[in-house]
């Protein structure tokens, strides 16, 4: 008998386990079709007492970005790769206006769900390149930082055994995206006062159609890999303003003490001295 009622004692457990998830799974999926899920996951709240390393970075990047940007009262910001709306969610903060530009389907969720009620934030499911139609957008993941318009950045990625960035990426996946041009987004909402960039090794075809001076441009780059494509971009950036200045930000602030001319950052990027960078135009 002992064992009967332990048998059912086990079996009622079992059931109450299986209960509880099966409910968890239809609450996830509730929140999920209504958006609450992510606008919960990327909350304020939800990343100071769940992830508050992140938490923490992000104040500290906050900081930075207010203190170069809050005094030149910016109206209209672009940021390009804009991924799950992490650095949007800062621009939001600063600037008046903000066109986020993201081709991942998950991404775009999460920032509909995050920026989607804000009238002063617009999202656009695309990619930026040197002219408009659709391109191949390779993906490790759903979602992931590492996806890319880059068949380079992909053979980075896979082919090096003892690369910096860590073993594992393999990208399975790939799909057509639409794409736009950045002097086709300045045209058509306007000139932005800043612009970040950051397309997995395809920043040298984003800033391609650029023809005009941008108060401040950032984009990331990584070496030696992406040498030539960031010797290119600054060069171009000097062809619109040949006095531009420049600087590198490094952890949550600038590496240089002074910004230099765009000269002596061709020289730097050639030193051999940094593996990655994210070098700021001042016009």
């Amino acid at each position: 008998m002992k064992k009967v009622l332990a048998g059912m004692y086990q079996l009622r457990q079992q059931n109450k386990i299986v209960f509880s998830l099966h409910m968890k799974a239809i609450i996830k999926k509730i929140l999920l079709r209504s958006g609450l899920l992510y606008r919960i996951q990327y909350s304020k709240w939800y990343q100071k007492y769940k992830i508050p390393d992140y938490y923490k970075e992000m104040n500290e990047l906050s900081a930075f970005y207010h203190k170069q940007l809050d005094e030149k009262h910016p109206t209209l910001v672009f940021d390009i790769g804009a991924n799950v709306g992490d650095h949007s969610n800062i621009f939001s903060k600063i600037a008046k206006r903000l066109v986020c530009v993201e081709p991942d389907d998950l991404n775009n969720d999460i920032l509909r769900a995050r920026f989607g009620r804000n009238k002063n934030i617009t999202i656009i499911k695309k990619a930026v390149a040197e002219k408009e139609g659709t391109s191949v957008f390779y993906m490790e993941a759903a979602g992931s930082a590492l996806n890319t318009l880059s068949s380079k950045w992909v053979n980075v990625l896979e082919e090096s055994e003892d690369s910096r960035f860590g073993e594992g990426h393999k990208f399975n996946t790939s799909k057509k995206v639409a794409i736009t041009t950045l002097d086709k987004l300045i045209n058509e909402y306007g000139k932005p006062d800043y612009i970040k960039i950051d397309v997995e090794g395809f920043e040298k075809e984003v800033v391609s159609t650029l023809r005009e001076k941008i108060s401040i441009i950032s984009f990331e780059c990584n070496l030696p890999e992406f040498l030539d494509e960031t010797i290119t971009i600054v060069e171009h950036l000097l062809s619109i303003n040949n006095n531009a200045q420049f600087n590198l930000l490094r952890e949550k602030d600038f590496e240089l003490e002074n910004n230099i001319s765009g000269q002596k950052m061709i020289e730097l990027i050639n030193s051999g001295k940094y593996r990655f960078l994210n070098i700021f135009c001042f016009n």
